[in-house]
C-alpha cells in the first residue's frame, strides 16, 4: 500500500511539471524538458536559457570508486586535472583535449608524445590567411614555407621559404633558402641559392649559387652565379657579375657586370661598375674604381687615383697608387719604412739580355744637383685628386722633415743632356719619383773612372821618374867619364871625341797618336845602336816584345791591346826611356 502511493505521489509531481514548465514524457520515447515538442532523434531534449545540464561532480579518488561504470559515462572531476571526464570502456579519459581540439588561446597539460598539430598522412600541411596560401610543409617534394604566398607558384623541390613573399615566383628551382620579406620572391629556375634578409636576391631569376645575407643585398641580381654578399646592400646593384665575394655595407655596391672581385670592408670597392679581378680589403679600400682590374687595396681608404687603372696596388691606410702596374706602400704620414735586409731586385744573367757596359760615370754624376727640401702634402694631395681643404688644415709631421735628395725633373734632364735613359726616374703616374737604388750603378762607374785617371796619373809620374832617373844616370856618366878623361891627362881631341860619343849615346822617344786606337808609332831620335822595346800593362806584365832594332822607328802593335794604360819602354844597352802609351 506504501509503494502506491510513493508511485503515485511520484506521478502526480511529473504531471505537476510537465503541466507547468511546459514538459513532456510521452510514450514515443522521446521527452522533453522546457518543450512539449523533444526532437524526434534525441532520448531527452532539455531547452532552456537560464539553466544548463548538470552532471554529476567528485573528486578523482571519487570517481575511480565508481564500481563497473558504463562506456560513455560521464562526470565533471573538481580537483586535480579538473574537467570533464568520460569513461571509454577501459579508462577515464580528459573530455576537452581528445574533443575540443587546439584551444585559441593556448594549450596546457599536453603530451609531447601524442599530441601534435600536423598530418597523419603523406598530405602537405597547408597555412592559410585569407583563403589564400600563407605556408605550407610538404614531404614529398622536401618544401618549407612559412610567409604568405612564400612559396606560392613552387613546383622545385628542396626549397624553404621564410617570409612575406619570399620564393614567391619559383617554379622549378631547387635547393632554395630564402628568409626574409621578399627574398628571393622573383626566383624562377635559380638553385641553389641563398637569401637572408628583406628583398636579399629579390630581383633573381636563373641565377644560381648566390648566397646573399642582409637587406638589399644582391638585389638586382637576375643571372650572375656563384656571388657571395654580406651586409646591407652589398652587391646592391649586381645583375650578370659572377664569382664576387662582398662582406661589408654597401661593398661592391654598383657592381653590374664586374666578375672574380673581392672586397672586404664597408664601401669598399662601391663604386665598381665592370671591374673585374680586384681585391680590396678595409673600409673604402678601391672605393672609387670603375673600369680597373686586378687592383689590390688593402688598408681603409687605401685607393687608386684614377678610375680605370689596371694591376695596381695599393698598402696601407690611405696609400694611393697613381698608375698602372705599380705598388704604393703606406700614405703621406709614414716617415719610414724597412725590415732588417734590404730590398732585392732581379739579376740574375739568365733573365737580362742585351747587356752592354754603357753606363756614363762622371759625365751623368756631374750634371745632378743635390739638394734638400720639404714635402708639400696639400700640392700632392691635389695631384692625386684627392685634396679636400676642409679636412686638410694643419701640417703632417713629414713635412717638417728637412730631407736630402734630388729632384726628378732635374734628374732628367740631367740623363736627357748626354743621352742616357737612366732607369731611375719614375714618370708613371701623377707624380714623378726617382729610384734612389739606380743611381749605384752610375756612382761605381764614376768612381772607377776616377780610379783610372789615378793609375794613369800613377803612371805618368812613374815615366817622369823613371825619365829624371835616366837622366841622372846619364849625367853622373859624363861626369865620370870627364874625371877619367882628366885624370889621364888626355889631349883636347881625344877629350872631344869622348864627349861626342857620350852626347851621341843620348836619345828621346815618342809615340804618335797617343791616345791610340789601331794603330802608333814609336820614334827614337838620337840614338846611334841597336835598341829593344817591351810593351808592359800597369802591373808590369810583359806584352810585346822585341829586340835588335836599328830603326828610328817601328809600328807598335796597338791593334792587339785592349782599351786602357801601357809603359812603353826602350833600352839601347847604355841607356833606358819609359814612355806611356794609352789604348782607347
Amino acid at each position: 500500500m506504501k509503494k502506491i502511493f510513493i508511485i503515485l505521489t511520484f506521478a502526480t509531481l511529473f504531471r505537476t511539471i510537465a503541466i507547468s514548465q511546459n514538459n513532456t514524457f510521452p510514450g514515443t520515447g522521446s521527452a522533453g524538458i522546457g518543450t512539449t515538442m523533444p526532437a524526434a532523434s534525441a532520448l531527452l531534449d532539455m531547452v532552456s536559457t537560464s539553466k544548463g545540464f548538470l552532471v554529476s561532480r567528485m573528486t578523482q579518488v571519487q570517481r575511480n570508486a565508481i564500481v563497473a561504470p558504463a562506456t560513455g559515462l560521464m562526470i565533471y572531476q573538481t580537483n586535480g586535472t579538473k574537467g570533464f571526464y568520460f569513461y571509454n570502456g577501459s579508462a577515464w579519459k580528459e573530455l576537452s583535449p581528445s574533443l575540443s581540439g587546439w584551444a585559441l588561446t593556448g594549450n596546457s597539460a599536453t603530451n609531447a608524445t601524442g599530441n601534435f598539430i600536423g598530418t597523419t598522412d603523406l598530405q602537405p600541411l597547408v597555412f592559410r590567411v585569407n583563403n589564400e596560401k600563407a605556408g605550407i610543409i610538404e614531404k614529398a617534394s622536401a618544401i618549407t614555407a612559412l610567409g604568405y604566398h612564400s612559396l606560392y607558384s613552387n613546383t622545385g623541390s628542396y626549397n624553404t621559404a621564410n617570409g612575406y613573399l619570399a620564393l614567391q615566383s619559383n617554379t622549378n628551382g631547387y635547393y632554395n633558402t630564402a628568409s626574409g620579406a621578399i627574398a628571393l620572391s622573383a626566383n624562377s629556375t635559380g638553385s641553389n641559392n641563398t637569401a637572408n634578409g628583406f628583398y636579399s636576391l629579390g630581383s633573381n631569376i636563373d641565377g644560381t649559387s648566390n648566397t646573399a645575407i642582409g637587406a638589399y643585398s644582391l638585389y638586382y641580381n637576375e643571372s650572375g652565379q656563384l656571388n657571395t654578399a654580406c651586409g646591407l646592400q652589398a652587391l646592391y646593384q649586381n645583375t650578370v657579375g659572377n664569382y664576387n665575394t662582398a662582406c661589408g655595407v654597401s661593398a661592391l655596391y654598383y657592381n653590374e657586370g664586374g666578375s672574380s672581385n673581392t672586397a672586404i670592408g664597408n664601401g669598399s670597392l662601391g663604386s665598381n661598375y665592370y671591374g673585374s679581378y680586384n681585391s680590396a680589403m678595409g673600409a673604402g679600400a678601391l672605393g672609387t674604381n670603375v673600369f680597373g682590374s686586378y687592383n689590390t687595396a688593402v688598408g681603409y681608404s687605401a685607393d687608386v687615383a684614377s678610375d680605370n687603372l689596371n694591376n695596381a696596388t695599393a698598402i696601407g691606410n690611405g696609400a694611393i697608387v697613381d698608375a698602372s702596374n705599380k705598388v704604393r706602400i703606406g700614405n703621406s704620414s709614414i716617415t719610414s719604412i724597412g725590415g732588417h735586409v734590404g730590398w732585392s731586385t732581379f739579376s740574375d744573367a739568365r733573365v737580362k739580355k742585351n747587356i752592354k757596359q754603357n753606363v756614363p760615370g762622371l759625365a751623368f754624376i756631374k750634371l745632378l744637383k743635390p739638394v734638400t727640401f720639404n714635402a708639400d702634402l696639400s700640392k700632392e694631395y691635389e695631384l692625386l685628386g684627392k685634396f679636400d681643404s676642409s679636412v686638410y688644415k694643419e701640417k703632417n709631421d713629414i713635412e717638417k722633415i728637412n730631407f736630402t735628395g734630388f729632384i726628378a725633373q732635374d734628374v732628367q734632364a740631367a740623363a736627357q743632356k748626354i743621352g742616357y735613359d737612366f732607369s731611375g726616374v719614375d714618370n708613371t703616374g701623377k707624380i714623378m719619383g726617382l729610384r734612389y737604388s739606380e743611381f749605384v750603378v752610375p756612382l761605381v762607374k764614376a768612381v772607377q773612372e776616377l780610379a783610372e785617371d789615378n793609375d794613369r796619373q800613377i803612371f805618368i809620374n812613374d815615366s817622369i821618374n823613371t825619365n829624371l832617373q835616366n837622366q841622372l844616370n846619364i849625367q853622373q856618366k859624363q861626369i865620370a867619364d870627364l874625371k877619367v878623361l882628366i885624370a889621364a891627362n888626355q889631349n883636347s881631341v881625344m877629350g872631344k871625341n869622348s864627349e861626342a860619343r857620350a852626347v851621341q849615346s843620348l836619345f828621346s822617344i815618342s809615340i804618335a797618336p797617343n791616345p791610340a786606337q789601331n794603330s802608333a808609332i814609336l820614334r827614337m831620335t838620337g840614338n846611334t845602336n841597336k835598341v829593344s822595346i817591351i810593351i808592359r800593362d800597369i802591373s808590369g806584365k810583359t806584352l810585346w816584345q822585341q829586340q835588335n832594332i836599328v830603326s828610328n822607328q817601328i809600328n807598335l802593335p796597338v791593334q792587339n791591346l785592349a782599351a786602357g794604360i801601357y809603359m812603353v819602354t826602350v833600352n839601347d844597352g847604355e841607356n833606358k826611356q819609359v814612355v806611356k802609351l794609352v789604348k782607347e
